[in-house]
C-alpha cells in the first residue's frame, strides 16, 4: 500500500490533559509518541497555558511532587513541537480573522476551545483540507458543530473516537490496550464526578437554606444528577445557582467550587450520561468485536 499522508488535527485542553493522564499509565510517552506518529497536530499557545494551569492541579502535595510535576512537564514537552502562536494565526489569515470568527461563531469568550477553532479553520483554509478538532468538552463542541459544517472545516471528535482510531491504526495497540484506556477514562470521569457530587452536598449544607430558598432546589437536583450520572442540564443547573446565592462571597465560594471540577460540566451532552456512555458503550463495541481492526 502506498505511503499516506498523515492527518491534520487539532487538540483542545481537555483532550490533552486525557492522553497524559492515561500515558502515564502505560510505558513512557507511549500514547503521546503514537499521536506523533499517526498525526500532523497542532495546538494552540492558549491550550497549552490552559494545560499548564491543569497541570497543577493533578499534582499532589507530598514528598512525590517534585517527581510528578517533572513527569508531566516531560509529557507536555512531547507535545509542545506542535504549538502554534495566535500571531502566527493573524499573520497568515489576516490582521481581524480572530475578531471576525468571534462575531460570526457568536462565541464571546477567547479560550483554549475558541482558539482551537480559530487554528482550525486557519489550517482547513491555508491547507485546503479538511481536519479533525479533538476536544472533550460536549458544551463547546454542540456550539461549535453548525460554525464547523457551515464553514466545512471538518469534523469534532473526542478522546474516544481519537483512542479508537489508534487502535484500528496502529498494530502496536492490542485490543487489551483499547480496553484498559477506555476503562481508566470512565474511572477518570465517573470519580470526578462522584467526588464533585460530594464537594455539592458540603457547600448546600453550609448555607443558610432559609436566605438562599431559590438556590437550594437546583442544589438538590444538581446532586442527584452528578449522583446518577445523569448531566444533562447541569451546565444550566450551575448557572442557576449563581443567580440565586444570596451573597457575593458565596456565589465566589461556588465559581471557585466550579471551576475546580470544570471538567465534569465540559461531560454534557444532550442526551443523559454523554461522555460516560458513549465509553461504555465503545467497550460493548470492542467486547463484540464490532471495531474492525486489519
Amino acid at each position: 500500500m502506498m505511503n499516506e499522508r498523515k492527518p491534520l488535527c487539532v487538540f483542545d485542553a481537555c483532550t490533552i490533559i486525557n492522553m497524559i493522564h492515561l500515558d502515564m499509565m502505560e510505558k513512557e510517552n507511549f500514547l503521546l509518541n503514537k499521536l506523533g506518529e499517526h498525526f500532523e497536530y497542532k495546538i494552540s499557545d492558549i491550550v497549552f497555558s490552559e494545560v499548564e494551569r491543569n497541570k497543577e492541579r493533578r499534582i499532589t502535595k507530598g514528598k512525590n511532587r517534585k517527581r510528578e510535576k517533572d513527569d508531566i512537564e516531560s509529557r507536555i514537552s512531547v507535545l509542545r513541537s506542535g504549538s502554534i502562536i495566535n500571531l502566527q494565526l493573524e499573520k497568515d489569515c489576516g490582521d481581524k480573522f480572530i475578531e471576525d470568527i468571534e462575531k460570526k461563531s457568536n462565541y464571546q469568550k477567547r479560550n483554549g476551545e475558541f482558539s482551537s477553532v480559530c487554528l482550525s479553520l486557519c489550517l482547513s483554509r491555508c491547507n485546503f483540507e479538511r481536519l479533525t478538532f479533538y476536544t472533550d468538552d460536549y458544551p463547546a463542541k454542540k456550539h461549535f458543530s453548525p460554525f464547523f459544517e457551515n464553514q466545512q472545516i471538518g469534523y469534532i471528535a473526542d478522546s474516544v473516537d481519537l483512542l479508537v482510531f489508534l487502535y484500528w491504526k496502529d498494530p502496536d495497540i492490542k485490543e487489551e490496550n483499547l480496553e484498559k484506556m477506555l476503562s481508566e477514562l470512565y474511572s477518570f470521569f465517573s470519580i470526578k464526578v462522584s467526588v464533585f457530587e460530594k464537594k455539592v452536598q458540603e457547600f448546600r449544607l453550609s448555607i443558610n437554606s432559609s436566605q438562599n430558598k431559590n438556590a437550594i432546589r437546583p442544589l438538590n437536583e444538581l446532586e442527584k444528577k452528578l449522583r446518577k450520572k445523569q448531566l444533562s442540564g447541569i451546565n444550566q443547573l450551575k448557572n442557576q445557582i449563581k443567580q440565586n446565592l444570596s451573597t457575593k462571597k458565596l456565589r465566589n465560594t461556588f465559581n471557585k467550587l466550579t471551576d475546580d471540577y470544570h471538567e465534569v460540566f465540559s461531560l454534557e451532552n444532550s442526551s443523559d450520561r454523554g461522555m460516560l456512555k458513549k465509553i461504555s458503550d465503545a467497550r460493548c463495541h470492542l467486547d463484540e468485536e464490532f471495531i474492525y481492526k486489519i
